[in-house]
């Protein structure tokens, strides 16, 4: 089974400050201990962010996402040398197009989405159960 990341890497490597390193450095936010009792961590590896064991727990998923994530990681690096001034074209239509799934996928890949997704599901679950119920004979 591959990583599974919620955040995919890429996005972390944007913000490595130079070839070859393989860190970040963060911020907790809900405020725990992450190494030593520490709120900020300097060198932080990439790898360990984001990560949880078996988020997915499906390698189709997670070949399906990285084929996805083959085709954002370019739009963001063109998005930011457009903002950086290295490019002075606009982006493409196709390259318009993969940003915006690039961030509608983002967005309902988190855990916190999951969990609302899941809630919905068992309340659609429970609604027909409940429907189907109604429609049984009451005498057995």
């Amino acid at each position: 089974m591959s990583d599974n990341h919620f955040v995919p890497q890429y996005h972390f490597r944007l913000f490595m400050g130079g070839k070859g390193k393989r860190y970040i450095h963060l911020a907790r936010r809900d405020g725990s201990c992450f190494a030593h009792g520490r709120r900020f961590v300097r060198i932080a590896p990439i790898k360990d962010q984001c990560a949880p064991h078996n988020f997915y727990g499906s390698e189709r998923v997670e070949s399906w996402l990285g084929t996805l994530e083959n085709r954002h990681s370019p739009v963001y690096r063109a998005v930011i040398d457009i903002a950086w001034g290295a490019r002075t074209t606009t982006l493409s239509d196709e390259e318009d197009y993969h940003l915006r799934e690039a961030i509608l996928l983002q967005r309902v890949r988190t855990p916190s989405h999951a969990s609302v997704r899941a809630s919905s599901y068992t309340q659609m679950a429970l609604h027909t159960y409940c429907d189907y119920l109604r429609t049984l004979s009451t005498t057995l």
